[in-house]
């Protein structure tokens, strides 16, 4: 759990991030809020705007621009107040009171200030179940802790985005690898398997070598058309002819084997 003083902290950063409180209103109807930093003749407008804490600079054509508001947003205004109501507190507010100024800034989706209330609240009641069920906790052995840290105190380990127990790790492991080992094996059993054929000479070329069954060839021959043509006779004989004719004379060969 964070110390007071952190929480304290991180409340007065979230107020500095969102400081700068222009309106710029687009002529989509759409409104950005954030602070102008371009100069006033620039053809772009840079705003420097603020989400989930992170800050960036976002640049908007002129011509989409309607008109520009300086000063506090109706955003900062609350964010100013409710940031008052806090310090109003001080250390003296009840818990009701911190869980009453944490939805409100739940409403305003200030989560820096929200989890600093809870965090209050928690200060001043340890066992408040509300609170840890809102923060996601669980009760195990009497004690709230966080998913993870259930999952530590149960000796579970962290595998591939999972709490297993170390027992199943090394399963799954141990899996893998004899699976690893069954396939190095097939893939050596088949390379000696082709070798020794081969030096046999009893080779069966694979029916994906010579699948076409018949193929046909042309090209000029001199003076005439030179053809040529293989077929195969279950995957273990091999005939190839040619043939051609010039101006006087024909010819034609074949190979088999």
């Amino acid at each position: 759990m964070l110390p007071y003083r952190t929480w304290v902290f991180l409340a007065l950063l979230s107020v500095v991030i969102r400081a700068g409180g222009d309106e710029l209103f687009l002529n989509n109807g759409l409104t950005v809020e954030g602070e102008v930093v371009s100069l006033p003749n620039a053809e772009m407008v840079d705003v420097k705007v603020s989400a989930g804490g992170m800050v960036g600079i976002r640049h908007i054509p002129r011509n989409q621009v309607t008109s520009i508001r300086f000063g506090t947003s109706a955003a900062l205004q609350r964010s100013a107040a409710l940031q008052k109501r806090r310090e109003s507190l001080g250390q003296d507010g009840s818990i009701a009171e911190w869980m009453a100024l944490a939805q409100d800034a739940r409403k305003d989706n200030d989560s820096i200030l929200w989890r600093s209330c809870l965090g209050e609240v928690l200060a001043r009641d340890r066992g408040n179940e509300e609170v840890h069920r809102i923060l996601g906790h669980v009760l195990h052995r009497g004690v709230w802790m966080r998913p993870d840290e259930v999952a530590i105190a149960r000796g579970q380990v962290q595998f591939r985005s999972q709490w297993v127990s170390w027992n199943e790790k090394e399963r799954v492991l141990a899996q893998e690898a004899k699976r690893r080992a069954e396939l190095l094996a097939e893939n050596d059993a088949r390379r000696r398997a082709v070798a020794a054929s081969e030096t046999n000479g009893d080779y069966m070329y694979p029916p994906t070598v010579l699948s076409p069954v018949y193929r046909a060839m042309y090209w000029p021959g001199t003076g005439g058309i030179t053809t040529g043509s293989y077929h195969s006779h279950n995957n273990s004989r091999i005939s190839i002819q040619a043939a051609g004719r010039s101006d006087h004379s024909r010819w034609r060969f074949s190979w088999n084997f």
